[in-house]
């Protein structure tokens, strides 16, 4: 459960292992990922992430959800649409919630900023801020024009908010933001950070509750040209 690690900084070594799978970081913002061969991957409970097997794993944290893959290394985060090669750095903003749901006993490196967070953490007994959605059935979705966004028809809204980005549900309710991989069943609370900005996007007329801390927001009703 060990890997290579080589960690170039200007030009310097400053550690290398011999093992498996390697790692090198630039100053320009990339991660160089060599494991050698193709990882074989295992699904994580409770979500849609998968992580690679455990006797293959490099010494960094790598995951792969909804056709991408994310590497959390030295309080960086990289990601790429291939499992080798250059990982670009992105933003923790931009990683998805869904990733939020692994389990610490699943990580090598827990992620700082998410120590306190108060969606999911099975080390400390999982939820802590739970919504239950029931549709009955399962809903109709409709694009939200300018954006890929996708929300519930009217027919079928319940009195909070709830839309669908990528394959990640969200729903917001009494001021506050949960989200889940299933439409129907248990949302777990999010903070705002983790909620995608194209959601911002979406029309005040779109909405049961806009927001309170986006009421000065960029984007209103005056954006909807439809």
């Amino acid at each position: 459960m060990k890997s290579h690690a080589r960690v170039f900084t200007l030009s310097v070594v400053t550690a290398a292992f011999a093992i498996a799978g390697s790692a090198r970081a630039d100053v320009s913002g990339t991660l160089q990922i060599n494991l050698g061969h193709a990882p074989h991957w295992t699904s994580v409970n409770g979500s849609q992430v998968e992580v690679i097997r455990a006797d293959e794993r490099p010494d960094y944290d790598m995951f792969h959800y909804n056709n991408r893959y994310y590497v959390y290394r030295d309080s960086r985060w990289y990601q790429s649409d291939q499992w080798q090669g250059t990982f670009n750095t992105v933003e923790s903003r931009s990683v998805p919630v869904e990733l939020s749901r692994v389990p610490r006993e699943d990580w090598r490196t827990y992620p700082a900023e998410w120590q306190g967070r108060n969606d999911y953490d099975r080390s400390a007994g999982g939820a802590t801020g739970t919504l239950q959605v029931s549709f009955g059935s399962r809903p109709r979705w409709g694009s939200v024009r300018g954006t890929r966004v996708m929300e519930v028809r009217s027919s079928q809204r319940p009195d909070y908010d709830v839309f669908r980005y990528g394959n990640a549900y969200y729903a917001y309710d009494n001021d506050r933001w949960y989200s889940s991989s299933n439409w129907n069943g248990t949302y777990r609370s999010v903070d705002n950070g983790s909620v995608p900005r194209d959601l911002r996007r979406v029309p005040r007329s779109h909405w049961r509750h806009y927001p309170q801390g986006w009421q000065n927001g960029r984007y209103d009703d005056r954006h909807d040209h439809r």
